[in-house]
């Protein structure tokens, strides 16, 4: 279509669930008005092997990752609440912003009580 932008993929592989920040987490859903609609949707998902994790007690990888989703998405819809969209270099202000607006509240979500109260 001659309104959408090129195709990109981004692949991310990471090998410790528990490792994975907000912010790697937060970084690909935040509400940007140049991938809000269609043909230039921003889409996501998420796909895990093996489905246990090492560790004790053991956990499924799956029950991890969904708690930090949820946790991430829950904080991604009060930023914009707060700040409107993410600012995407376009008409939204410099991608610059995202830098001191974003970030920063990504950066310090931390999940450890979440995953402890899921491991009880």
């Amino acid at each position: 279509r001659p309104s959408s932008g090129p195709y990109l993929v981004v692949i991310r592989s990471h090998f410790n669930a528990d490792a994975i920040t907000a912010l790697q987490v937060g970084w690909g859903m935040m509400p940007q008005r140049s991938l809000s609609l269609s043909p230039n949707l921003l889409r996501a998902a998420v796909i895990s092997a093996p489905v246990t994790m090492l560790g004790d007690p053991p956990r499924r990888v799956d029950e991890v990752l969904n708690i930090k989703l949820k946790i991430t998405l829950q904080h991604i819809e009060k930023l914009a609440d707060e700040f409107g969209w993410a600012p995407d270099g376009g008409d939204d202000g410099p991608f610059e912003l995202i830098k001191t607006k974003w970030i920063p509240r990504l950066d310090a979500i931390t999940f450890d009580a979440d995953l402890n109260d899921n491991a009880s």
